[in-house]
Formats: C-alpha cells, structure tokens, sequence
C-alpha cells in the first residue's frame, strides 16, 4: 500500500486519501508497522491538512495500544509480581516510544517533501533567471539604441537644420559665384538630415527577437519535470512590450503547472498565424474541475490584455491545464 500510495509522488489523488485510511487500518494492529503510515501522511496529503491526520493517527494508534494490552491483561492471569503500577507504568512507556518512532517517521518525510519542494523552486528560478537575463541584454540593446537615436535627433539633427537655413540665407546673397556652392552644400545638409530622422525613426520602432531564446533558456533550465519546448521557425520580431509579456505568462504557467498541478510533463508551444502570435502551454498535472483565478491567472489575464490579446483556459480533475494565447501583431501599435 505505501508503495502504491506513493509512486505519483509530488502528485496528490483524490484516491490516496483513501488507501491511506485503508494503510491507517491495516496498519494500527501492528505496532511496527504504523511508522510505514506515519511516513506516508506528508507525501500524499497537502500539507494543510497535516494537523487533522496525524494527530488523528496518533490517538486511534494510542487507543489501540493501550486498549489492546489493558484487554489482554485482563483476560490473562498476570504474575503476582506484576502490579497495577508496572503494568501502567510499561503501558506509558510504550505509548510513548510508539509516539515518538510516529512522529520520527513524519519528521523524515516531512524533510524529504521540504527538500523536494526546494529542489524544485530552485531549478523554477534558475531558469527563469536564464530567460529573464536574455530579456533583460535584448531591453538593454534596444534601450540604448533609443538613447543613441534621441541623441542624434536632439543634438546633431539639430545643428544640421541650423546650418541648412544659414546656408539657405547665404544662397540669397548676391554673389553668383558662390551661389552654386552654396546650393550644392543645402542640398547636402537636407540630404543628411533626412537620412538621420529615417535612422532614427527605424530605431524607435525596433523590434525584439529574444522571445523564442527566452523560451527556450526558461524550459531547457527546470529540473524534475519534461519541458518541451515546441517554437515555429517563422516566428516574426515583435515589440519589447508583447515579447516582455508572453515571456512572464509562460513563466506563470509553468509555475503553476509544477507548484499546483504536479506535473510531470510540460509542452510550450508558440507559432504565427494569420497575422497573430499563438502560445499554449499544456500540461499533464492533476487538473481542476473549475478555474478559480488567483493573482497568477489574473495577472496573465491583465497582462495580455493590454497588449490586445486574448486567453483561454481548459482543464478538468485528471485532464491537466492547457492556456492559450492569442496575440493580433497588426493591431499592436
């Protein structure tokens, strides 16, 4: 039974809180064996209801101890050497030493789901980390060049409009000889001039390519659990706002799909498509009859929202969690 019990481990079913009672019963008779269920509680039973099975455990554990040998010193003839207080005394002693072996076993496993859970959390984060630091080098690129094209336009686009009207005034001068010269070096400025503003108009309205990187830095770094990564090789460049946004909505999602789904298996999706981005992330959790958003789907929701998309979300108990995400590029300022 524990072995059954706990093969889906980090997963919780339904059904194990049941062959745990089955375990308890089986179990509670012989004395040596309760430390097998006591080790069993914190790797299938979420751990906010640890304070309601294993006292619970411990006390029909207790009863049935002490009941047991007080009946069989009652129907059998104890030496007269033996007295109530001894009896009582040995009573005491191993109710304790069965509490304390019970609550060793919890302990140890209790250490084993915590060690887990950190294990876990550490890979989470290292790899997003790894794609947040390729989003961050891609915005600090861009954020440069953003400077760059403000410097030129506010400094050096300036001095070139000055020295075109000068050049401009001098060409109404009455000197024919230079006038050609003159016409010539406007014609130059204006021609400059216009190519800066098209440089810097072009870098203002880059776009990133880190978005497919990003993706694949977040799945190929978590640990315990299969990330497939699945990304179409015509995948257009798209604003630091959209790439920024579904990055942190897969990040979420395969949050969720390890922390509450216990997934074993996550498949990440991303393709074009009349004009539209496409992401989905699916995986083969434990599922949920119906969606309560919390602040993670919530904040997914706001956040492809405000870059005009949409989210749609299917699940089931046992089905796993599958969002999508559909982002029109055109409409996308």
């Amino acid at each position: 039974m524990f072995l059954r019990n706990t093969a889906p481990f980090p997963r919780r079913y339904p059904w194990q809180a049941w062959l745990l009672l089955a375990q308890f019963g089986v179990s509670i008779p012989f004395a040596g064996l309760t430390i097998v269920s006591a080790a069993t509680i914190p790797l299938v039973i979420e751990r906010r209801r640890w304070r309601i099975w294993l006292p619970a455990f411990l006390l029909a554990s207790v009863i049935y101890m002490v009941g047991s040998t007080v009946l069989t010193a009652k129907f059998r003839q104890l030496p007269a050497s033996v007295s109530r207080v001894e009896l009582f005394t040995a009573i005491g002693a191993g109710a304790l030493e069965l509490l304390a072996w019970n609550v060793f076993a919890f302990v140890a496993a209790f250490l084993i789901v915590h060690f887990d859970e950190d294990r876990r959390r550490l890979a989470q984060v290292n790899a997003e980390l790894k794609g947040s630091q390729i989003l961050l080098l891609e915005s600090g690129r861009l954020a440069e060049r953003l400077r760059i094209s403000r410097e030129l336009h506010d400094s050096l686009g300036h001095h070139l409009t000055s020295l075109s009207l000068q050049l401009e005034v001098a060409g109404h001068l009455p000197d024919e000889q230079l006038r050609p010269q003159l016409q010539q070096a406007r014609f130059i400025a204006k021609l400059v001039l216009a190519d800066i503003r098209e440089a810097v108009s072009e870098w203002r309205e880059e776009t990133s390519t880190a978005l497919p990187d990003a993706l694949q830095a977040l799945t190929s770094a978590v640990a315990g659990t299969q990330l497939v990564l699945d990304v179409a090789t015509e995948i257009p460049a798209t604003s630091p706002t959209i790439t920024h946004a579904l990055f942190r909505c897969t990040q979420e999602a395969v949050t969720n799909a390890i922390k509450h789904g216990a997934a074993k298996r996550i498949k990440v999706t991303l393709r074009h498509a009349s004009g539209a981005l496409h992401l989905a992330v699916q995986d083969d959790g434990v599922g949920a009859a119906e969606v309560r958003p919390g602040n993670g789907l919530t904040g997914m929701r706001s956040r492809v929202e405000e870059i005009g998309g949409t989210l749609r979300i299917t699940t089931g108990p046992g089905a796993g969690f599958q969002l999508e995400i559909q982002v029109p590029l055109g409409e996308i300022a």
